[in-house]
C-alpha cells in the first residue's frame, strides 16, 4: 500500500510505523485519522494513548470501527455460507472484530484524555459491480485455497445465490456499517 501512495502521490512524505508506538515527536500533528485500524489492536487503547500524545492540544481525531457483527450483512453474506458448508469455526487471522457498543467506545477515548467524543454509526453500504473481487478477497482472506475444491465451489456458489438479494441497477449493494469515533484533545 506504501509503494502504491509513494507512486499515485509524490509530493506526501509516507512512513511505515506501528500504531501503538508512533514514530513521531509529541504534539506533532493537528489531527490523527485511523481507518479500520482499532479492531485488529490487541491493546486499542494503545493506539489511542498515542494518538494523543502526537496531537496539539485542541488536536482531533477519528477513527472508524466495523459496526457490530449482525449489522453487517457484507461480511454475514460470505461468513453465513462458510458456516453453511463448514460448520462454525475458528477464523484464520482471529477475531474479525472488536467492541461495538457506543458507551464502552466513549469512556475508551474519555479514558486516554480525549474530551467531547462523538460515537456515531455511519450507514456505509459496499457497492460492486460484480461478485468476483468480492469472493477473491474474502477467498484470500479466509485462506478459502485450503478447503477442498467441491467445498471452495459450495461456498461461492451460495454466496452468488444469497447475492440475488443485493442485486441493483449498476451490480450488488451490501449494507456493511461502520462507526466513526472522534473526539478533541
Amino acid at each position: 500500500m506504501l509503494a502504491v501512495a509513494r507512486q499515485l502521490h509524490t509530493d506526501i512524505e509516507f512512513r511505515a510505523g506501528s500504531a501503538d508506538a508512533l514514530p513521531f515527536e509529541d504534539e506533532e500533528f493537528d489531527a490523527v485519522v485511523g481507518n479500520f485500524v482499532l479492531h485488529h489492536m490487541a491493546r486499542p487503547e494503545m493506539v489511542l494513548n498515542e494518538a494523543f500524545r502526537v496531537l496539539r492540544g485542541d488536536g482531533r481525531m477519528g477513527f472508524t470501527i466495523w459496526e457490530d457483527p449482525s449489522k453487517l450483512e457484507a461480511f454475514g453474506l460470505f461468513f453465513a455460507s462458510v458456516e453453511e458448508h463448514c460448520g462454525a469455526s475458528e477464523l484464520p487471522h482471529g477475531p474479525l472484530f472488536g467492541v461495538s457498543d457506543f458507551e464502552f467506545l466513549h469512556t475508551m477515548v474519555r479514558d486516554t484524555g480525549f474530551c467531547e467524543s462523538s460515537v456515531r454509526e455511519l450507514d456505509i453500504a459496499w457497492r460492486l459491480g460484480s461478485l468476483e473481487p468480492f469472493l477473491a478477497a474474502f477467498g484470500a482472506w479466509a485462506n478459502m485455497d485450503a478447503f477442498p475444491s467441491e467445498i471452495r465451489t459450495a461456498i461461492e456458489d451460495t454466496v452468488r445465490e444469497r447475492a440475488n438479494d443485493y442485486v441493483s441497477d449498476d451490480g450488488f449493494v451490501m449494507p456493511n456499517p461502520a462507526i466513526l469515533i472522534s473526539a478533541v484533545k
